[in-house]
């Protein structure tokens, strides 16, 4: 049932985005963080699809990153994003099947110096 609206915009000759997609990429990606407590918010503005979202975790200074697929338009990554003295990039796309969008980031740090897009406090 998830892939008719999908065939219907290919039927009516949409125009695929940069990346080869149908899908809209999620958008107005926005991190809430204090005191350790990282959650995630994002919007997705196609009601015609329930795509399945990849949330992909990563921090600067190691090669570690962190995937989850969910549902919903938020994430708590609190137990992946514990270290005050780096920055984490996070990324989300929305998939159906095989079809991804276009990605979506932020960035933040508890740690002021290192200049990134939001920065966060830690009391």
């Amino acid at each position: 049932k998830q892939f008719v609206p999908l065939i219907k915009k290919i039927l009516e000759g949409s125009i695929r985005t940069e990346s080869g997609t149908f899908l809209k990429p999620p958008s107005n990606l926005t991190v809430s963080c204090h005191n350790l407590k990282n959650v995630i918010y994002w919007n997705y503005t196609d009601p015609s699809v329930k795509p399945v979202f990849k949330v992909e975790i990563r921090q600067y200074d190691s090669e570690t990153m962190h995937t989850v697929n969910i549902t919903e338009t938020s994430l708590d990554i609190s137990s992946y994003t514990d270290n005050i003295k780096t920055s984490y990039m996070v990324s989300v796309r929305a998939a159906v099947g095989f079809e991804v969008s276009e990605v979506e980031t932020a960035e933040f740090s508890y740690d002021t110096d290192l200049g990134v897009q939001q920065s966060c406090e830690c009391l």
